[in-house]
């Protein structure tokens, strides 16, 4: 005759891995909880300010004018993936952008389309920018 009997080094084991279970039940998909509406301005470029609706991105003009330079719309891809959709003279193009969030008002992003350089190509580079308003 076989007897089970649960040791307390077992019992101990068990209860360690059902705790771990359940904080690990509550991941899942990360939902981005930052907001970004408002106005910002580029961290390391003077008087270059952004407005950011709920789906677009208006890089605004340095002096007072109601035209935004250029209009981009976004989609969040992941909590800390965003993605790009500019329409401009070499026609319409999406990139995808690693957002690092430093505070809810400072972040950055990877690989921001800057410009396109003398023959065309296309010239990224890394941008932080901070609120102004909401």
């Amino acid at each position: 005759m076989q007897i089970n009997r649960l040791s307390l080094k077992n019992v101990i084991a068990i209860a360690i891995c059902l705790a771990g279970l359940v904080v690990f039940s509550g991941c899942g998909k990360e939902e981005n909880k930052q907001n970004l509406i408002g106005k910002w301005a580029f961290v390391d470029r003077n008087g270059v300010t952004l407005e950011i609706t709920k789906k677009e991105i208006m890089q605004l003009p340095v002096v007072p004018n109601p035209t935004p330079m250029d209009t981009r719309t976004y989609t969040w891809v992941s909590s800390t993936t965003i993605e790009i959709t500019q329409v401009g003279f070499g026609g319409e193009f999406t990139t995808r952008n690693k957002v690092i969030f430093h505070t809810p008002d400072k972040f950055t992003i990877e690989r921001w389309f800057s410009h396109n350089g003398p023959l065309d190509e296309k010239i990224y580079s890394d941008i932080t920018i901070e609120r102004i308003t909401d």
